[in-house]
C-alpha cells in the first residue's frame, strides 16, 4: 500500500510541478512562482487523486462499478492518507479573490477550524471504510463507504470551493 501512495503522491506532485511551471492555466499575469500559487496547484493536485480513490469506493459503494474487494479497501486508505495531506494545500492568500484558476473561496480563511476539522472528517470516515473492509470485506464496510465519503467531500466543498455551475 505505501508504494501506491507513493505513486498517488508522485503523480500530485508532476501535476504541482506542471501547474508551478505555468503549464497547467495559471493564465497570464499570474505568478506562479509564490508560495500562494504553489499552495493551489498542490491543493488542485491532490483533489484530482482525492476525487479519483473517492470515485473508485463511492462507485463500488453504489454499484456503479463493479466491486474489487482489494482495491476498494486499498483506495479507502489511500483515501485516508491523502485527507490528511490536504492541510498543507491551505495558504492564505490562495483563494479565487485572490488567485485566478483558484476554486477556493475566501471563506476557507476565516473559518479555517472548520475546513481542518472537515478534512479529518474525511479521514475518519476513509479509515474507518477501510478498517471496516480490513476486518469484514466488501460487504462490511458499504453502507459506511456509501454514507460517509461523499457527504464528507460535500460539506466542505459547499461551504468552501466555488460551484462548478
Amino acid at each position: 500500500m505505501k508504494t501506491e501512495i507513493h505513486r498517488l503522491v508522485a503523480v500530485a506532485a508532476v501535476a504541482f510541478t506542471l501547474s508551478a511551471c505555468g503549464q497547467g492555466g495559471g493564465g497570464a499575469g499570474v505568478d506562479t512562482d509564490t508560495p500562494e500559487y504553489r499552495a493551489m496547484a498542490y491543493r488542485q493536485a491532490l483533489m484530482r487523486v482525492i476525487a479519483f480513490k473517492a470515485g473508485r469506493v463511492r462507485g463500488m459503494a453504489d454499484g456503479n462499478i463493479p466491486v474489487d474487494e482489494a482495491e476498494f479497501a486499498r483506495s479507502a486508505a489511500e483515501l485516508a492518507t491523502l485527507a490528511g495531506m490536504i492541510e498543507d494545500g491551505l495558504a492564505a492568500g490562495s483563494d479565487s479573490d485572490s488567485l485566478p484558476g483558484s476554486a477556493a473561496l475566501p471563506a476557507i480563511w476565516s473559518d479555517l477550524a472548520d475546513v481542518r476539522q472537515r478534512a479529518a472528517d474525511l479521514r475518519t470516515a476513509a479509515e474507518t471504510v477501510a478498517s471496516q473492509a480490513r476486518a469484514g470485506g466488501f460487504q462490511a464496510a458499504q453502507v459506511a463507504a456509501s454514507e460517509n465519503i461523499g457527504p464528507a467531500c460535500g460539506g466542505c466543498h459547499r461551504s468552501y470551493r466555488q460551484s462548478d455551475d
